[in-house]
C-alpha cells in the first residue's frame, strides 16, 4: 500500500491476537472486526519440553516495519514496498525459559515466527506444536510439492 507523498501504509484491517492459557498459547485473527481465523495453537517443543503448556505472558511491544525490496529478475521484477506491524510477545515457561512469539500482520496475511533469545549452549528443537483447524466448508489454495514456487495453486475444499 502505497500513499500519495510515495511513503508505504501500515495495514489496519488485521488484527492478530495472542492469549496464553495454562494449558495454551492461542492466536486469534480479525480482519475488519471479523474473526477469520481462531484457535490456532502456537508452540514449538525444545529438549522435550512443550512450552506452550504452562507459559505465562510477560511483556509485549509492538513495532512498525517498513522497507523495499528488488527483484531483478522473475515474473514481479522491480522495486516492491512492504509494510507489517510485528507484534513481539515475550514468555516464561514453567521450567524457567523464556521465549518469544514474533506476530506480523500485513496487508494480505499473518505470519509466526517463535524465537529463543537467550537459550544458552546448546538446544533441540523437537516439533513444531502449531496447529490450524478450518471449518469444514472452508476453502484451501495449494500447490503440488515443486522445488520452486511459480506454479499455479489449485482450490480444494477442506471437508473432501
Amino acid at each position: 500500500m502505497v500513499n500519495e507523498i510515495g511513503t508505504t501504509a501500515l495495514p489496519e484491517r488485521l488484527e492478530p491476537e495472542v492469549e496464553t492459557r495454562a494449558d495454551a498459547v492461542v492466536l486469534r485473527v480479525r480482519r475488519d472486526g471479523r474473526t477469520v481465523l481462531d484457535g490456532v495453537r502456537l508452540g514449538i517443543r525444545v529438549g522435550g519440553v512443550d512450552l506452550d503448556v504452562g507459559s505465562v505472558l510477560l511483556r509485549s511491544r509492538r513495532r512498525d516495519v517498513t522497507g523495499e525490496w528488488t527483484a531483478w529478475s522473475g515474473k514481479a521484477t522491480g522495486t516492491h514496498r512492504y509494510a507489517h506491524r510485528e507484534t513481539v510477545h515475550e514468555l516464561r515457561h514453567a521450567s524457567g525459559l523464556e521465549w518469544q512469539i514474533h506476530v506480523r500482520a500485513g496487508a494480505d496475511g499473518v505470519a509466526v515466527r517463535y524465537v529463543l533469545a537467550r537459550l544458552e549452549g546448546h538446544g533441540r528443537l523437537d516439533a513444531d506444536r502449531t496447529r490450524l483447524t478450518f471449518d469444514a466448508d472452508a476453502r484451501v489454495w495449494a500447490l503440488d510439492y515443486q522445488t520452486w514456487y511459480e506454479t499455479p495453486r489449485f482450490g480444494a475444499d477442506v471437508a473432501s
